[in-house]
Parts: structure tokens; C-alpha cells; sequence
């Protein structure tokens, strides 16, 4: 009998340079040169949610490509693990989470390989496909999902039992298992043929648990336990404010992995998490609140305001919001707990171009909201909003007129904008309705090796504009508005 060292090894993969000339643009640019380090809030809640339930963690965080070998080699040397679960949020760390697997298995054979994470997840059978060392794809949130799969290795549970996975047919033939119930079926999944055309294909040698796997509550989760990093001192410290989004944005990996699930942290519970962080990191760090949209519960938020006001006066944190949650009500009381960076995904100017992104149903008063606060932070001398913008599919001239006529109009007031030429990743709604994109805009993808082989593509995003027209704007912009 295989005796192991410890349970679970959790790796975060570096993301990969691309030389490709279409990845100079957007969140496909090199950020490698940035000073601060972040933790990965997945492996970070996983791992501390595992070790709570009594499992033995660690974490080996490959910051940089050329590093890989090494730092896996010497995280591999700390003694077998009964499970490598490998963080795929990224689309440009999908090579390197596969070629990752393959060392693992070189190394122990016996170990289970399992990935997850945003890119990794939505591809499911896709990813065992294409590499015979991985064993199971954790498609949602991992708490649950991974606590299940230590039971099904120790015959606990029946691999049939554990909801939102994706694994072989052949784990079925290993337990004598036989397949149950209406929701394990053979994965099938969009793929492109061509740069204007996805159809569906199905592995009948992949299954997929379809149910949704049980979210974690994140109100009864314990405080994250920041030293499973490796010199977790050097690391940006982050509290969680809130999981999922409220939206249905058609481009949005986080809607499909979260389907509209949005779940907020009570205020008593966030602030008693906020001073164990600031005991360990100290009141005059940067805090960034992890959220994808900050505030939406106005009695809760006004709440944790306030009582930073009240435990510190004030310290320097910043979250993400949406232009349409009810920031009227607070945005004073951000500021006085020491918010002076306010990041808001506005995404367009257009009320076409909001209509066909489906980012909101009353395109009218959602601008109206965001010149109203942008109006509201510019009372702020000391603090700035920055916008982040998208050069979305079906883009024309006219919905570009738009765009420029907002910033221009508030040019003084905003503090520098973000702007992403298009890019599509599997699961989105973006992914699945391409092919009528392409009808109905002439929107084609940039299909080659490169992008066939991280499983994403940039977008031309009409017949008036390619996207590389779209990066080179994109950056303009930018520059316009960099404070």
C-alpha cells in the first residue's frame, strides 16, 4: 500500500508570454514587470477550507515560466501528495497547467491530478482530451467538490455522487460503477472549426456531472490562512466581500461559473475578518476587497463602512463595482474608511453596444448612473474613478462616436480607463452565440495553432474593425486618460 507524505498540493501556474503579434493588446500584455504579488483567492480559500476539515496543504505558487521546473521539482521533493490540484483561472496558463500534469505524473504515477479554475473548468472534457495525465476537472467552486473527491479515493463516496466534475468513463469501469441518474452524461462542448464557425462535440469517453456543486458559505468559512503561501509576507493581503455576480454579461466567465449566484459576507463577520488580516499585515497596507461588484447590499455595506471608521479611521483599500448598485447611499462613508480608488466596470458608452453585451436592460439610466458618479468622486480631491471599458463584437463607428463623446465629456473627471479589445473564452454566452456574432456582424475569431492551442481566441469585432484596429485603440485611450 502507497503510503503518502500529506494530502493536497496545490500549484498556481505561471501565465505564459505569448509572442504572437495579436497578444501585445489588453489582458493578453505582460505583467510580469508589476512589483506587487497577489495571492490566488482560489487556492488560497480551497486550501483553507481543506485544512479546517482536518486535510494536511500545501502550495507552490510558479510565479514566472522559466522558473516552472524548478520550483515544481522543489515542491515535488516535500513528499507525495494523495492530490496535485493545479489552479487553471487563466487562459494563458493552459500550457503550462498541462505540461505541469505531466511532470506530476512523471514524478508519482499514483497521484490524482486535478484542475479547476475559471478557463480550466469551463473546458471540462477538453482539457482530458488532451492530456491522459489529468484526472478529474472541477468545473464550479472547488470547497466542496475536492472535500468529495478525498472521500471517493478513500471509498467513501461514489465518483457518480460528486456534482459539477468532469472525468473519464474509464473511473467507472476502475470502481465498477455503472453510470446513475439523469445528470451524468457524455461531456459535450463548443469547439471552432473555423475563424466564423462552433459546433458542438461530444466525448462519449468523458462524462460530466451536471449539477452545480455545492458553494461554500462563505460567512461560516474559517479566516484564510495566508501562510499556506510560501513568504506570504511579500503578498498583497485581500478580504472577501462577496462571490459571484448578479449579471448576465455575455463575455463573462464569472456568470457561468457562479450562474447569478451572488453571496455576500455579513458586515459583523467581514470586519471581524478584516482585523485578523490587519493584525497580521499591519493597518497601512493596500487592501483590495475581493468582490466582482462591491455594495450591493446597502445596509451591509453601510455597515462594514462604518465600522472600519470606527475600528481605524480609515485605510487604504479599493474593490470592483458596477456603475448600477446603489453607491448613493455610501459612497461618502467609502471614502471616510479610506477608499480612494474606485474601480468600475462601465464597459461601453453605447447604448447598443450595453444592449448586445446584455451588461444591462435599461441602457438610459444605467449612463445616467455613471455620469453621476463620476460626478460624485470628483468631489473627492484625493481619490479618482477608473472605468474599465470593452471593444465589443458588433462595434461600428457610430457606437465608437458614443464612446469617445462620454470620456472626452468627463476627460478631467476620470482618473484612467481601462480598454480590452475582445477576446472569447469557452463557457461564456460571448462562446456559445458565436456563430450568430459572425451573421449578424461579420465578427470572426483569430484562429491559429497559438490560440487553437490555450483554447481562447481574440475577436475581430465586426467588418468594420479587426482586432488588432481595436488593440491599437484600446491603447490610445489609454494613454489619453493616464493620470
Amino acid at each position: 500500500m502507497k503510503v503518502y507524505d500529506y494530502d493536497v498540493l496545490f500549484i498556481n501556474p505561471p501565465l505564459e508570454i505569448v509572442s504572437d503579434k495579436t497578444a501585445q493588446f489588453g489582458v493578453l500584455t505582460d505583467f510580469s514587470y508589476l512589483p506587487v504579488k497577489f495571492f490566488n483567492p482560489g487556492i488560497l480559500s480551497m486550501g483553507t477550507f481543506l485544512d479546517w476539515k482536518g486535510y494536511t496543504v500545501k502550495v507552490c505558487d510558479i510565479s514566472r515560466t522559466k522558473q516552472l521546473e524548478k520550483e515544481l521539482k522543489d515542491s515535488l521533493n516535500w513528499g507525495c501528495p494523495r492530490v496535485v490540484a493545479i489552479s487553471g483561472i487563466y487562459g494563458l496558463s493552459y500550457r503550462a497547467v498541462i505540461y505541469i500534469a505531466s511532470l506530476v505524473k512523471m514524478k508519482y504515477p499514483n497521484v490524482y491530478v486535478i484542475v479547476g479554475g475559471h478557463h480550466m473548468g469551463l473546458l471540462g472534457g477538453t482539457v482530458l482530451k488532451e492530456s491522459k495525465y489529468i484526472d478529474i476537472v472541477i468545473r464550479y467552486e472547488g470547497e466542496y467538490p475536492l472535500m468529495e473527491i478525498f472521500e471517493y479515493i478513500d471509498g467513501k463516496r461514489a465518483i457518480t455522487d460528486i456534482d459539477g466534475i468532469v472525468f473519464r468513463y474509464s473511473l467507472l469501469e476502475k470502481e465498477n460503477e455503472k453510470m446513475a441518474g439523469k445528470n451524468i452524461i457524455p461531456f459535450t462542448a463548443k469547439h471552432f472549426v473555423s475563424s466564423a464557425n462552433c459546433i458542438d462535440i461530444t466525448y462519449e469517453d468523458i462524462l460530466v456531472n451536471t449539477n452545480r456543486s455545492k458553494p461554500a458559505d462563505i460567512n461560516e468559512m474559517p479566516f484564510m490562512k495566508f501562510d499556506l503561501y510560501p513568504n506570504y509576507m511579500e503578498y498583497s493581503p485581500y478580504v472577501e466581500e462577496s462571490r459571484g455576480c448578479y449579471g448576465e454579461c455575455e463575455y463573462c466567465t464569472n456568470c457561468s461559473i457562479n450562474g447569478r449566484k451572488y453571496r455576500k459576507k455579513e458586515s459583523k463577520r467581514f470586519l471581524e475578518e478584516l482585523k485578523y488580516v490587519t493584525d497580521i499585515y499591519g493597518k497601512d497596507r493596500h487592501y483590495p476587497f475581493l468582490a466582482a461588484i462591491f455594495g450591493v447590499d446597502i445596509k451591509n455595506t453601510i455597515e462594514i463602512c462604518e465600522g472600519i471608521k470606527r475600528d481605524y479611521g480609515e485605510i487604504n483599500w479599493v474593490s470592483e463595482t458596477r456603475v448600477d448598485v446603489h453607491w448613493e447611499e455610501y459612497i461618502d462613508l467609502m471614502y471616510e474608511s479610506g477608499c480612494r480608488q474606485y474601480e468600475v466596470g462601465l464597459e461601453s458608452a453605447s447604448k447598443e453596444t450595453l444592449r448586445q453585451m446584455n451588461k444591462t436592460k435599461n441602457p438610459d439610466y444605467y449612463l445616467q448612473k455613471a455620469e453621476s458618479l463620476i460626478f460624485n468622486i470628483k468631489r473627492f480631491k484625493d481619490a479618482q474613478i477608473s472605468l474599465n471599458f470593452m471593444f465589443y463584437a458588433g462595434e461600428t463607428p457610430e457606437t465608437l462616436k458614443d464612446d469617445l463623446r462620454f470620456l472626452t465629456r468627463h476627460m478631467e473627471d476620470i482618473g484612467a480607463v481601462d480598454f480590452f479589445p475582445l477576446i472569447a473564452f469557452p463557457g461564456t454566452r460571448l462562446w456559445d452565440r458565436f456563430n450568430e456574432f459572425n451573421e449578424k456582424y461579420g465578427s470572426t475569431i483569430i484562429k491559429n495553432d497559438t490560440w487553437d492551442s490555450f483554447h481562447f481566441y481574440p475577436i475581430n469585432p465586426s467588418k468594420y474593425f479587426s482586432y488588432e484596429e481595436a488593440g491599437h485603440f484600446a491603447h490610445v485611450i489609454e494613454k489619453m486618460f493616464a493620470k
